[in-house]
């Protein structure tokens, strides 16, 4: 399967509308078109103040298809770890690797901007994210309660490990 990465910077994009779409009928749900002209709005807004030495969202197309969309930022207290945010895949698209794709897409991003570690939640009952990330190659790093109430587990991706075995063979 080909997949197609953009990287999302211009609030003006049409595509905002239809991430705002995936994020919500991702996970089963079909809102009402206010529900999804609201969210692209605010997504507008977020990338109208989007800093690409802090941040980045990248969409992955199949056939022009939009079929998943990830999110990742620079964190403010420890700069050298970005956190993958928001990684959505079509329900009818996973486990094909679009999530792979992305997550490389992220890794590689923060990584060419100084970071050496990638950093991970998901619920715990959430078993399909958690055997992507320990598949990926993320270790986990714990477990925590949410503002929320949420219970949710914490994962880790060195990235300069990740990276040096492509470095070692280009020299």
């Amino acid at each position: 399967m080909h997949i197609k990465l953009q990287l999302l910077m211009d609030p003006q994009s049409t595509a905002t509308s239809e991430v705002a779409h995936l994020s919500i009928t991702a996970w089963g749900r079909t809102p009402p078109p206010e529900e999804v002209s609201e969210r692209a709005a605010e997504l507008r807004s977020e990338l109208a103040i989007l800093d690409p030495a802090q941040q980045c969202l990248y969409l992955a197309r199949r056939e022009g298809v939009l079929v998943g969309v990830v999110r990742a930022y620079r964190q403010a207290e420890t700069p050298d770890r970005w956190l993958l945010w928001a990684l959505v895949v079509a329900s009818d698209h996973r486990r094909l690797g679009v999530a792979s794709v992305l997550t490389h897409a992220c890794a590689d991003y923060a990584h060419q901007r100084g970071a050496v570690l990638l950093v991970s939640q998901t619920h715990l009952d959430n078993q399909a994210s958690i055997d992507f990330h320990e598949a990926f190659g993320f270790r986990r790093a714990g477990t925590f309660t949410a503002t929320d109430g949420d219970q949710l587990i914490r994962f880790e991706l060195a990235l300069a490990q990740r990276h040096e075995p492509a470095a070692q063979a280009r020299q």
